[in-house]
């Protein structure tokens, strides 16, 4: 599997082909908009968006919208060999400190799915039919427990782009 430029500007475009060389997908960047489409020119577009680069990438974004224009192939195809292909490329294609910052992102996701862990939901009965949700790891400088959703699992729960 390979994904080769075909044009540098103007607009920028690529094509990834099989082992084959048959075509699998049609990558292009022209006035701001990069698009890709299955199986070829015409097809379906499977991903698109809009850049900062108007007719070529601006280099801070060629990477990303690769391969997620990679993983959108993949997904249509249903094909883990080419999502394979996506990740092989974004590991050698990626802007420099990229894999770091991954590897960061990834321990602090794990740090975070630690701390949620430790805090979980607890339904105590209050008696006459009541009851109140609290937070099994938390309570207050009073030993009272603290309701659900604690501080801890708001702050952590914080979606992120």
């Amino acid at each position: 599997m390979e994904l080769t430029m075909t044009c540098s500007a103007c607009p920028e475009q690529y094509d990834l082909v099989d082992d084959d060389r048959e075509r699998i997908a049609y990558f292009r960047l022209r006035h701001g908009y990069f698009a890709v489409v299955v199986p070829d020119v015409g097809g379906d577009q499977v991903y698109g968006s809009e850049t900062i680069g108007d007719g070529l990438f601006d280099g801070s974004e060629r990477a990303d919208h690769l391969f997620k224009g990679l993983v959108a192939v993949a997904a249509r195809y249903g094909r883990f060999d080419i999502f394979m292909f996506a990740k092989e490329w974004l590991d050698a294609n990626a802007e420099p400190g990229f894999a770091a910052i991954m590897t960061e992102l990834r321990a602090l996701r794990a740090q975070r799915d630690a701390a949620l862990a430790l805090h979980k939901l607890v339904t105590v009965d209050l008696g006459r039919g009541s009851a109140m949700d609290e937070c099994e790891a938390c309570s207050n400088l009073t030993g009272h427990s603290i309701p659900w959703p604690c501080p801890t699992v708001r702050a952590l729960r914080v979606e992120t782009p």
